[in-house]
């Protein structure tokens, strides 16, 4: 109840003005807000002003077409203190915290890459240098990193890395080979620690600004999750959601 109260005094305290809602145009789900002209370009490379967040951002599908707010008949209200969302759903308000949300769609996304089992072939082979010892570890390690997406090929002191495992970036992809190689104990369990530091990297932070088509983006890819969407990869709540009894009881109404 205190999280409740906490989060209905910062409405409050923020002001239509605070909510983003004075001066945008929120009649439909277009995405050109009023006085603000055409969405941004949210290419890979931080153009934006977002740094790294714009690669995860990047990941989200841009479209005029949003199936799951329309089929779940979601209305997008505004972005709150830079860092939550405000959504009405039927007679209920949502507040969603867009870092939390954003991270639970790049860890699924990751997740269902793994399934697919894709290999992703590089443009440049990584050539790494390797022990004796760490040949020995490749003998026996071999089928378990070709499972994860790897194709590589040994020579004399080198192995060659041609593909890696789509789910990962070629930093990363490096770092589980070597590691692997060094004689750690790796595991799907690894993978899936590896993609949830990606998500928590590449998450939109609170802080930063959404245009309507980003936010409406997130949304529909966070609703796109059917199960366990209430929490991120780390168990945090994802949204908290008012409805018409526990709005009159905040109010004193009953």
């Amino acid at each position: 109840m205190k999280k409740l109260l906490l989060s209905l005094s910062i409405i409050a305290g923020l002001g239509l003005a605070g909510l983003g809602l004075a001066d945008n145009n929120f009649a439909d789900n277009s995405f050109v807000m009023k006085g603000h002209g055409e969405p941004r370009n949210m290419g890979i490379g931080g153009s934006d002003g977002k740094g790294d967040f714009s690669a995860g951002l990047n990941s989200l599908r841009f479209t005029k077409e949003f199936p799951h707010i329309k089929e779940n008949n979601i209305q997008y209200l505004g972005q709150i203190a830079h860092s939550y969302l405000l959504l009405k759903y039927e007679e209920s308000l949502w507040i969603l915290d867009q870092y939390a949300a954003h991270e639970l769609v790049l860890y699924t996304k990751k997740q269902k890459e793994r399934a697919k089992a894709k290999a992703e072939r590089l443009m440049n082979s990584l050539i790494l240098e390797v022990s004796e010892q760490e040949q020995m570890m490749l003998e026996q390690k071999s089928e378990m990193l070709k499972s994860f997406g790897y194709v590589f090929k040994k020579d004399v002191n080198q192995v060659i890395i041609d593909a890696i495992p789509s789910a990962i970036t070629v930093k990363e992809a490096r770092e589980l080979f070597t590691a692997t190689l060094k004689g750690k104990k790796l595991s799907l369990l690894s993978l899936e620690e590896l993609w949830l530091l990606h998500a928590s990297k590449f998450a939109v932070r609170a802080g930063t600004t959404l245009s309507k088509q980003e936010a409406l983006s997130l949304i529909d890819a966070w609703l796109q999750i059917e199960e366990n969407r209430e929490f991120c990869p780390h168990g945090r709540p994802i949204v908290l959601q008012f409805g018409a009894v526990e709005l009159e009881k905040l109010f004193k109404r009953k």
